[in-house]
């Protein structure tokens, strides 16, 4: 199914905030899935290691908070429930 995206003049979308959108909407569904191995192998996907780089990913992601309460932070093993104690 195919969305048009929306030309819009000034879209107000949190107007409590006062934030306003000036430009197009367009909608982009997407599949959620992860690889069993550890939360780093997902972000990675065999790339080679660069900790300022994944520092960084996990920054933008608002990971970082998460990945600090966890033992083995982001070498905890994942899979399709979710990450495994």
């Amino acid at each position: 199914m195919e969305f048009p995206s929306l030309p819009l003049q000034s879209f107000t979308m949190v107007p409590q905030l006062g934030i306003t959108y000036n430009g197009t909407i367009a909608y982009c569904p997407q599949e959620a899935w992860i690889i069993p191995g550890t939360l780093r192998d997902n972000v990675l996907f065999g790339s080679e290691l660069d900790e300022k780089a994944l520092e960084k990913i996990y920054a933008v992601c608002n990971l970082t908070p998460d990945i600090k309460r966890m033992k083995l932070g982001d070498l905890y093993e994942v899979g399709e429930h979710g990450i495994q104690h």
